[in-house]
């Protein structure tokens, strides 16, 4: 079954990602990409909830590949993900 995540947390996730909305809006586009791929690497080293889950989905995935080259795959997508969010989501087309 999957975590449900409670009030208060979801708060909190939503008053720190407007918290990094502020300063990512008044960057230039790249300079706020750069930045939102450096969060997405941060990101994976402090999710200590759902990285398991991912590692063992990609495991399922590529039952082939070692640990290091997972590990690999779900670092690049966190920093894939933060680095298109700021461009995507926060600034204005």
């Amino acid at each position: 079954m999957a975590r449900q995540t409670g009030p208060l947390r979801a708060r909190l996730e939503y008053a720190a990602i407007g918290a990094l909305a502020a300063p990512l809006r008044a960057m230039e586009r790249e300079r706020a990409v750069r930045a939102g791929a450096r969060l997405g690497a941060l990101a994976m080293r402090l999710d200590r909830f759902d990285r398991p889950v991912a590692m063992r989905n990609l495991e399922i995935a590529f039952p082939g590949l070692s640990i290091a080259e997972r590990l690999e795959i779900l670092r690049a997508t966190y920093r894939n993900w933060a680095g298109r969010w700021p461009s995507g989501c926060i600034l204005p087309a």
